[in-house]
């Protein structure tokens, strides 16, 4: 999945695309804390963004899920999720399971660091992008200079 995403970007810009800046990138989910919130996570990663950052990043979801957290508790719950632990210890599950807490993505990004040497060998060895593809996503994703951002936040 993560390298059809990342194919797909790169087949949406032009090869000689010096000069017209990075394309548009939207990627949406329902609660950002999963499967959306960790590939975001990995190409920030990729991309030389700080774990600090990163980690403060997905962490937003956490605040984004709080309002309706209860209603996927509960259609976890009626799923059937967990259900051999017993009701309390299946609902504290189902709860971190719709979170997005830091030390979940502080975990994360330590073992892809000692797995993989990081999100590029990630990305290579276990997404099957090529050498040249990671090099070549960076290039599309990243701009020179700090873009108007502070510095205290990347």
């Amino acid at each position: 999945m993560m390298a059809t995403i990342v194919r797909h970007v790169l087949a949406t810009v032009p090869a000689s695309s010096e000069g017209s800046g990075p394309p548009a990138l939207f990627m949406h989910c329902t609660t950002g804390n999963n499967r959306t919130g960790v590939f975001i996570s990995l190409l920030l990663s990729l991309l030389g963004v700080p774990a600090e950052c990163i980690v403060q990043e997905y962490t937003l979801s956490e605040v984004g899920l709080a309002p309706t957290r209860h209603v996927n508790v509960e259609r976890l719950l009626q799923k059937g999720a967990f259900v051999e632990y017993g009701p309390e210890e299946a609902k504290r599950k189902c709860e971190r399971m719709v979170g997005a807490r830091a030390e979940s993505m502080e975990a994360l990004l330590v073992e892809v660091e000692r797995r993989w040497g990081g999100a590029g060998g990630y990305f290579e060895q276990l997404a099957g992008l090529s050498a040249e593809e990671v090099t070549r996503v960076r290039e599309v994703l990243t701009a020179d200079g700090a873009g108007g951002l502070r510095s205290s936040v990347w």
